[in-house]
């Protein structure tokens, strides 16, 4: 019985650690999904321009062209209650948060 008692407090600690670490995940994966559709819409809008200057129809060109020259307004959220608006140059590289204070650059591709 002696034995069992420290290794039932080991587990129920281990229990717990992960029980918070699988909290803490579970939580990030609302911002990760909004940075995923993010990364996608960019890179739909980026393949819409490239698609827009391979098709024939005149009409269309123009219009696409209108809405690829168009500058990409967004509004950033900085803290909870602190907003940024800003206009996005067209670029194929993101920038992505790690975590731990970690940023990495990606290309818009190897992102999704």
């Amino acid at each position: 019985m002696l034995v069992f008692c420290p290794c039932n407090r080991k587990y129920r600690y281990m229990d717990h650690n992960l029980t918070q670490r699988r909290r803490g995940l579970e939580e990030k994966i609302p911002d990760i999904k909004k940075t995923l559709a993010m990364v996608e819409f960019l890179q739909e809008r980026r393949e819409g321009k490239s698609a827009a200057k391979d098709e024939d129809d005149l009409d269309d060109e123009l219009e696409d062209e209108e809405d690829a020259e168009k500058p990409l307004t967004t509004t950033f959220e900085l803290n909870d209650t602190l907003y940024a608006e800003a206009e996005l140059e067209d670029t194929d590289t993101v920038y992505l948060w790690l975590g731990a204070n970690v940023m990495l650059a990606y290309k818009i591709p190897a992102a999704v």
